[in-house]
């Protein structure tokens, strides 16, 4: 009758039931105040399973409130907004019944408001973050790439786990599906997070990399002539994809990486960090892995950086870091050439390790094509400034290494210019 009312549908009941009482020898005053009652119950009334369902939700609150008051409270402000009082009215109450509620603290207080006090102790509820305005619910993937962020791991889900909807249709497979399942000689691709890169001096420039995922680790071997082919993802990638054959002897796996894929795209921009805090990181997991090659380049690198800023007295940011490991990278090409000059096979090899590991820390190598564009702008640019002369050579390389600071080796790129100037 409700659902009649609010759609204009009871009136045309109405004659026909004056008729019919009038034919069946009802007066029509009676007839007329049946109709009334019955529109008036329409005006409040509903059916009798309603009345049972709120009846039932009525019980159940109120059983909770008087028996369980502090959880009561946390549970409604968790899920305001909702009905008719608010987290005033609601705190205000529950206060007068004997539960104590405590202010948001950013030490204590969780996203949602909970129940805080302890068996047998008095009543506690502590505000949650959820109640400051504008702030909103830290997503699972935040959380994770947070955690990875400050302390280089986290005891929640692991990234790979958060991208596995987007890597399960590159049929990328699982670390454990790998190592238990797939047989020897069998085709294979595998993504994850990069935690180690080794080039041992006796490994005859084979890359040695680790992929972890949510399930366990991959065992990459990156031949030299491979390595050198696609040093850019080797070098670049924090997640790496690795197409290739699946090597099987007994309980030792490995695989033999045929093709190498960036996936940084996947990560985005959350699990970026400052150079001097992936530094540090990455010194905690080589002494962890008593990888003494790669520690000793390392802690090399990270004196150089706290040297300079003893000098300056003041911190270093990324962009002196990166300046800094340019000309670390710059003396091991020149000290790989003048090993290789004199026979040391085996010093140029030790020369080559700590460049690779080196160029882990630079940005993305810019390509041949983006290297002439940005020489031809600059000389453009110098010259349309009026430079000329000597005085050319400098400002086109000045510009050029603005542009390209990190992702090229600059003297290769002053021979390239001064090409271009002296055809």
């Amino acid at each position: 009758m409700a659902a009649w009312r609010r759609r204009g549908g009871l009136g045309p009941f109405e004659q026909e039931l004056l008729d019919g009482m009038a034919a069946k020898g009802y007066a029509p005053e009676f007839a007329q105040r049946l109709f009334d009652q019955i529109s008036g119950f329409g005006e409040y009334g509903f059916p009798e399973s309603h009345s049972a369902s709120f009846a039932k939700l009525a019980w159940f609150s109120a059983y909770l409130k008087a028996r369980y008051p502090e959880h009561f409270l946390a549970a409604l402000l968790n899920s305001q907004p909702m009905g008719f009082y608010g987290p005033s009215q609601l705190v205000q109450d529950a206060r007068r019944h004997g539960v104590q509620v405590l202010p948001i603290d950013v030490q204590y207080s969780l996203y949602d408001s909970h129940v805080c006090s302890a068996p047998g102790s008095s009543r506690q509820v502590r505000l949650g973050l959820h109640m400051v305005k504008d702030l909103p619910r830290a997503s699972v993937g935040l959380e994770v790439l947070s955690d990875y962020q400050a302390v280089g791991l986290s005891l929640d889900r692991h990234p790979l786990s958060l991208l596995r909807t987007q890597l399960a249709p590159l049929r990328f497979s699982t670390a454990e599906q790998l190592n238990q399942a797939c047989p020897d000689r069998r085709l294979a691709r595998a993504c994850g997070l990069v935690t180690t890169r080794q080039r041992p001096g006796t490994a005859k420039g084979t890359v040695f990399v680790t992929l972890e995922d949510e399930t366990g680790s991959v065992n990459v071997i990156v031949r030299e002539e491979l390595a050198q082919a696609q040093s850019q993802a080797l070098l670049q990638s924090r997640l790496l994809g690795v197409y290739g054959v699946w090597q099987r002897d007994g309980s030792v796996c490995h695989l033999i990486a045929r093709r190498l894929v960036s996936m940084n795209h996947l990560v985005g921009t959350t699990m970026s960090q400052t150079l001097k805090t992936r530094l540090a990181e990455d010194i905690k997991t080589a002494m962890r892995a008593r990888d003494s090659g790669r520690l000793e380049t390392l802690r090399f690198l990270q004196a150089a950086i706290k040297q300079r800023e003893v000098d300056e007295r003041t911190e270093l940011g990324d962009a002196e870091v990166t300046s800094i490991i340019e000309k670390q990278v710059k003396q091991r090409r020149e000290s790989i050439q003048a090993f290789e000059s004199a026979g040391r096979t085996e010093s140029a090899e030790k020369e080559k390790s700590e460049l690779l590991i080196l160029q882990e820390y630079l940005p993305q190598q810019a390509d041949s094509a983006e290297i002439d564009a940005a020489i031809a702008d600059a000389i453009t640019q110098a010259q349309a400034e009026g430079a000329q002369g000597p005085a050319l050579m400098g400002k086109v390389m000045g510009l050029v290494k603005a542009k390209l600071a990190g992702r090229a080796d600059m003297s290769q790129v002053s021979a390239q210019v001064k090409q271009k100037l002296n055809p």
